[in-house]
């Protein structure tokens, strides 16, 4: 805590001794303070909540936070007030994206929770007699929600639901689209998670948000809420298509996906003596920020591909170069005279250029001067079979299950912050969802029922079929033998005769 904070809670002490207990009552009291660029945003006593002198703290509402993320620094100036400490990732299980008492809760979207480690903590806390402050039976008044809100596809305040306008709405059966209420029996009305057929949240692992990319996660319904947990991806520089990539802000930098995004399908990634011909000529085609590239640093200079077409690309949004070495036709671009100086001609920041370094601004530099290993390293945390996420906990390869990716050949891999996997605190461990067997309804058991007849009529007709020509097959035998029989006697008949004349 900084001298200044130091300064202000023992001054707020002070206000609060003669001004606030003389007059009102409270348990814990803060001072909200605007500042436009702080270096922290609050400060209090740790587990003085119920203390008379010293339940008090300060919370600063920094220019560009928005009200989500400074609810979350009120909440965690409450949570240390009342005793609570920070989560450790690998100790306390989370049922969402980052639990409240998590540091980079400020920067998570979406509905939080307390993690298994703040129950406990406050569980143990709330028995204390320290705090019996805390089993005061107080009232508050909810301020009552406007309404304008109802409608904006978003719960909030005391709306029990949100889908949009009606005419937005496609939970028409759920949600009352006016009102913002839940119709009948509805255990939903809107989200990702809710099943607008059946109004209830779907079960836990139903996929609620795909995959965009190989550093792009999908995540699932947790089955408690309608909502989809935060969108995951990985964390900048971890290794992506095999390892011979590396994951920056959710997008994998394959140098063959960047020429395709580029130039179109018929770009790839340009080998070592393409890209350094081209980038070591410093002129618009090839240069590294607008100078000649180093020797070490000619891979982040422009964008150098390999055209595998015949015929040159029609673009007219940038100056393209064609270049033919060693049996390969190069290509670069140029922005126009108006575009950014460092444009999309140029290759993408994460982008690898030698083993353990990473392109940033033009510049070949090591991963580890761009990157913190020690919230989470994947070789060490994950065992190797997965990559840390953006909220620095292992996200396991398929046959590994979190949080450390240990061995689990049943496992579909992934992490305990994608909505798939819950913890189980008895086992400590984390758990799969089991697939429920659902009984068939309506159409769905009419077109059942119906296949299963169809079946039990074909194996019928089969075995008529069958049986019928084993009865010809018989009666073939049977003839065969009588007509072989009467030959045999006509021959001996004959012989007889032939005898006694």
């Amino acid at each position: 805590m900084s001298i200044w904070a130091l300064k202000w809670l023992s001054q707020l002490r002070k206000l609060f001794i003669s001004l606030v207990l003389s007059t009102l009552s409270h348990d814990l009291a803060f001072l909200l303070i605007y500042r436009d660029y702080p270096n922290y945003v609050g400060a209090t006593y740790h587990g003085m909540a119920c203390d008379a002198k010293l339940g008090a703290g300060i919370a600063l509402y920094p220019k560009k936070i928005t009200l989500e993320a400074f609810s979350v620094v009120m909440a965690q100036l409450l949570g240390i007030s009342l005793g609570l400490t920070y989560d450790d990732n690998y100790n306390c299980f989370c049922p969402g994206t980052a639990c409240i008492m998590n540091p980079q809760a400020i920067r998570s979207h979406g509905v939080k929770y307390f993690s298994n480690c703040s129950m406990d903590g406050y569980n143990r806390v709330v028995s204390q007699p320290e705090f019996k402050c805390l089993q005061n039976q107080t009232v508050s008044n909810m301020a009552r929600q406007s309404s304008d809100t109802c409608g904006n596809g978003r719960v909030d305040n005391e709306e029990q639901c949100d889908c949009g306008t009606p005419e937005q709405c496609t939970f028409k059966r759920c949600c009352n689209p006016t009102s913002c209420t839940l119709i009948g029996a509805a255990e939903c009305g809107s989200g990702a998670c809710c099943d607008n057929k059946t109004c209830v949240f779907h079960e836990r692992g139903h996929i609620c948000r795909i995959s965009k990319d190989p550093c792009d996660f999908s995540e699932y319904c947790s089955g408690t809420n309608e909502f989809c947990v935060a969108d995951l991806k990985s964390a900048d520089l971890e290794p992506c298509n095999n390892k011979t990539a590396f994951c920056y802000k959710g997008i994998c930098r394959d140098t063959t996906r960047q020429c395709v995004q580029l130039f179109g399908k018929f770009a790839k990634g340009a080998d070592y003596l393409c890209t350094q011909e081209v980038n070591y000529q410093a002129d618009k085609f090839g240069d590294c920020d607008g100078k000649r590239c180093l020797l070490w640093s000619v891979l982040c200079g422009k964008l150098v591909c390999h055209w595998t077409h015949t015929r040159i690309l029609p673009i007219t949004d940038f100056d393209v170069q064609y270049t033919y070495i060693g049996g390969h036709v190069c290509i670069s671009a140029a922005g126009r005279p108006n575009s950014a100086p460092r444009d999309k001609t140029y290759i993408g920041d994460g982008t690898i250029c030698d083993e353990n370094k990473a392109c940033f601004r033009g510049s070949c530099q090591p991963i580890s001067a761009n990157k913190n290993y020690t919230t989470c390293n994947s070789t060490r945390h994950c065992n190797g079979h997965g990559v840390c996420n953006d909220e620095d906990v292992c996200h396991c390869d398929p046959g590994y299950a979190p949080p450390h990716c240990k061995a689990t050949p049943s496992s579909p891999g992934g992490s305990l912050y994608d909505g798939f996997w819950y913890w189980d605190s008895k086992k400590k461990a984390a758990v799969m969802p089991t697939k429920k067997l659902h009984v068939a309804s309506g159409k769905n058991g009419l077109l059942i029922s119906f296949c299963i007849f169809l079946t039990f009529l074909l194996l019928i007709a089969i075995i008529a079929l069958k049986w019928n020509k084993i009865k010809f097959w018989k009666r073939e035998t049977v003839n065969e033998g009588s007509m072989s029989e009467g030959n045999s006697n006509k021959q001996v008949v004959h012989k007889v005769q032939a005898v006694t004349k």
